[in-house]
């Protein structure tokens, strides 16, 4: 019977962890968001065009800062880029592509292709009605063909999209000597 006591307080203790950090997680984004409003706001307004971080003194006003404390604040928007398969398989030659596309084949339906090449005679067109080919570029081989040569800025041209990730913010600790 202890057991079962001891579990249940054991049960107990990790829901409520739980449940704790649910709220605590909700806090902290309603704050994340209405703080860097406030931050991106005063950086619009203060900061030069093209700086994207400050730094500022928190003293010890703050309930959880026991010595005064330096922080850089820094504004991180990262570039996304969107690669269009069908552009880089016009543009780029056939060995290039194969280089740095990957294809997966799926068999959608295995009864049906081994019912099939039984009777033999392959036809490639009826083959591949039975698999699904999805295709994924490696962009690390990619970047690789690209920084040794093997792939020029013009052959890639139109073949991506550069999009900004939504921005946040680094908050940096500056160590003390």
């Amino acid at each position: 019977m202890k057991a079962v006591e001891q579990i249940k307080e054991s049960v107990q203790k990790l829901y409520k962890a739980q449940q704790d950090k649910k709220k605590f997680d909700k806090y902290y984004e309603d704050v994340r968001k209405k703080e860097q409003l406030c931050i991106s706001n005063w950086m619009f307004s203060n900061l030069k065009n093209g700086e994207n971080s400050f730094t500022v003194k928190l003293d010890n006003g703050m309930d959880f800062y026991s010595n005064p404390v330096t922080v850089t604040v820094t504004k991180v928007r990262r570039k996304k880029i969107t690669w269009d398969l069908e552009a880089l398989r016009k543009k780029l030659s056939k060995e290039k592509f194969t280089t740095v596309v990957n294809k997966e084949y799926t068999v959608v339906d295995m009864p049906g292709l081994v019912k099939y090449l039984k009777t033999c005679g392959v036809d490639a067109k009826k083959f591949k009605k039975f698999i699904n080919v999805s295709e994924t570029l490696d962009e690390t081989k990619l970047d690789t063909m690209y920084e040794t040569g093997k792939l020029k800025q013009e052959e890639i041209r139109g073949c991506y999209t550069v999009g900004m990730s939504e921005p946040y913010f680094r908050i940096t600790e500056e160590k003390t000597i």
